[in-house]
């Protein structure tokens, strides 16, 4: 499995390396392609967090 990961890291890093003369800036490899096993899972606090603004816009607002 580390030698799969090793394999396609190594691709996206020769492929922004091939990019690079071709671009006015340097091409971060992240930035080409973030893999699965690099993502960060967020748990669902962090999700409402993230998202509490939508949250707040969908509730309702208590009448009294």
């Amino acid at each position: 499995m580390q030698q799969y990961r090793n394999d396609w890291e190594r691709c996206r890093w020769q492929t922004s390396v091939l990019l690079s003369p071709h671009s006015k800036r340097p091409i971060d490899p992240k930035k080409l392609i973030t893999f699965d096993w690099e993502r960060k899972e967020l748990t669902i606090i962090e999700e409402v967090e993230k998202y509490r603004s939508i949250f707040e816009k969908l509730t309702p607002i208590p009448t009294a």
